[in-house]
């Protein structure tokens, strides 16, 4: 749930479920040579660390505090909504890479590989209602499901950890490696 108040200024509020989840990361799994991700309830570390991400990356975004009912509350910078079907797909892709879906099969849109500490995360939902236009018309992400890819799940995927180094310091790189035609 969300409002707008009159300095344009949007405050979330983020509901405990029963059980204590809140919001939604990714859970993993390896089946048919691809990685399934698959969006789960998550937890407050997990809603914490989204939240740092959209700061970091998308829409200004600061904690407010934590009613006594337990409603974490946060603020963000207003942004324009965008118009249905607006094509978000390359939104800062030198900093959110298309994820290669040879390897990936994900239940939201968009799926991403960002680095966040120098950890690969998958990043995703930045859909048109999850992003808006800022004043200076920037597009910014207000709204995604984020988790950090698992090291132990990755290492069964070697061509795919290839890529990740290469594109850690290259964000253009390939996913694979050019070859000379007289090793072909």
């Amino acid at each position: 749930m969300a409002f707008i108040d009159d300095d344009k200024s949007v405050y979330k509020f983020f509901y405990f479920r029963e059980g204590g989840d809140v919001g939604a990361t990714f859970e993993f799994h390896a089946e048919n040579d691809q990685i399934i991700a698959t969006a789960v309830p998550g937890n407050y570390r997990m809603l914490l660390a989204k939240l740092r991400i959209i700061h970091e990356i998308g829409m200004p975004t600061e904690l407010i505090g934590i009613t006594p009912e337990g409603i974490l509350v946060a603020k963000q910078t207003f942004g324009q909504s965008l118009e249905a079907g607006t094509d978000v797909s390359q939104i800062d892709p030198h900093r959110l890479i298309s994820f290669p879906s040879r390897f990936l099969r994900a239940d939201r849109d968009h799926p991403r590989l960002a680095f966040i500490d120098d950890e690969p995360w998958l990043l995703a939902d930045t859909h048109d209602r999850n992003v808006v236009r800022d004043e200076a018309g920037r597009l910014r992400i207000i709204d995604l499901v984020a988790a950090p890819l698992p090291l132990a799940l990755l290492q069964g995927f070697p061509l795919l950890c290839e890529w990740i180094e290469r594109i850690r310091c290259d964000p253009a790189t390939p996913l694979l490696t050019p070859a000379k035609d007289d090793e072909l």
